[in-house]
């Protein structure tokens, strides 16, 4: 089994694709693909992937965009 670290090493241009989807799909403020972006990304990789690359997009966030993103939860 892959551990989501080892995924992310070799795997490098996924996840920045990724990171950038998210972090395009917050700004726009299109809850639908927020939510399925963030489910493919735990139903989809390795366990943990998911949350390495919300962490990581979160960092780029402006305060409103977060804001934005803790009222859809």
């Amino acid at each position: 089994m892959v551990t989501a670290k080892k995924f992310i090493e070799y795997n490098i241009d996924l996840v920045l694709r990724d990171a950038m989807a998210l972090w395009l799909a917050i700004q726009s403020q299109d809850e639908i693909a927020v939510r399925q972006l963030l489910r493919e990304f735990e139903s989809s990789y390795p366990g943990g992937y998911g949350k390495q690359v919300t962490v990581k997009t979160l960092a780029l966030l402006s305060a409103e965009d977060k804001e934005w993103l803790r009222e859809l939860y």
